[in-house]
C-alpha cells in the first residue's frame, strides 16, 4: 500500500511539473522546458519502480509456490517411505523459524554454481566427525553441501532416534562479497 501511495504521489509530482512547464513555455520562460523535462523524468521513474516492484512480488510467489509444491512433494515420499501420514507443517514463508536452519561449512565442500537454487535431500547425524561429536550433515543425494550448525545434542539424538537420518529440503545461494565468492543456505527438516 505504501508503494502504492508513494508511486501515485511520483506520478502526481511528475504530471504537475509538466502541466507548470508547459505554462511557463507557453509564455515564453525559459526553465519552463526544464519542468517539462523534470515531469517526463519523474513519472519514467514512477512507472520504472511501479514495474521492478510488481516483478518482486511475482517472484515471491512463485517462489512460495515452488516451495509448497516442494514441501508437498516431501510429505508425498515421507508418508511412501514410512507407511504412515507425516507430519503437517504449515508452509507460511521460508524463513518459518521452526523448522528451518543455517548450513554451514558450505565453502569446505566443493559445492559448485551448478547446486545452487532448492534442493530435496537429507539430514544426517553423523557418528565420527572430529571436529564435533554432534555433527549433522546434509546431503544433496550422495553428495554433503555442508552441516547444521554444531554442538546440536539433542537434535543429533532425534535423528539418530529416528535412523540417523531425515528428510530435508532447502536452498543453497551465492554471493559476491568484494570478489570473494560466498555460498550459503537453509534448510528444513522433516518428520522430527
Amino acid at each position: 500500500m505504501a508503494n502504492q501511495n508513494n508511486e501515485s504521489s511520483g506520478v502526481g509530482c511528475g504530471a504537475f511539473a509538466l502541466i507548470m512547464g508547459g505554462v511557463f513555455a507557453a509564455i515564453g520562460k525559459s526553465w519552463g522546458l526544464v519542468l517539462l523535462l523534470l515531469g517526463v523524468v519523474v513519472i519514467g521513474v514512477s512507472i520504472w519502480l511501479a514495474y521492478q516492484d510488481k516483478a518482486a512480488k511475482e517472484k515471491e510467489r512463485k517462489r512460495k509456490e515452488r516451495y509448497a509444491q516442494k514441501a508437498s512433494r516431501l510429505f508425498e515420499l515421507q508418508e511412501k517411505q514410512s507407511g504412515k501420514s507425516p507430519i503437517s507443517i504449515t508452509v507460511t514463508t521460508d524463513d518459518n523459524a521452526q523448522y528451518l536452519y543455517n548450513i554451514k561449512g558450505i565453502n569446505y565442500c566443493g559445492v559448485t554454481d551448478s547446486m545452487l537454487g532448492d534442493f530435496i535431500g537429507t539430514a544426517r547425524a553423523l557418528k565420527s566427525n572430529p571436529h564435533d561429536p554432534y555433527a549433522i550433515g546434509i546431503y544433496r543425494g550422495n553428495k554433503r553441501v555442508g552441516f547444521l550448525p554444531g554442538g546440536n545434542s539433542e537434535l543429533h539424538t532425534k535423528i539418530m532416534s529416528v535412523g540417523g537420518s531425515v528428510d530435508a529440503d532447502g536452498y543453497i545461494t551465492k554471493s559476491d562479497d568484494g570478489g570473494c565468492i560466498f555460498y550459503y543456505g537453509k534448510v528444513n527438516l522433516l518428520g522430527i
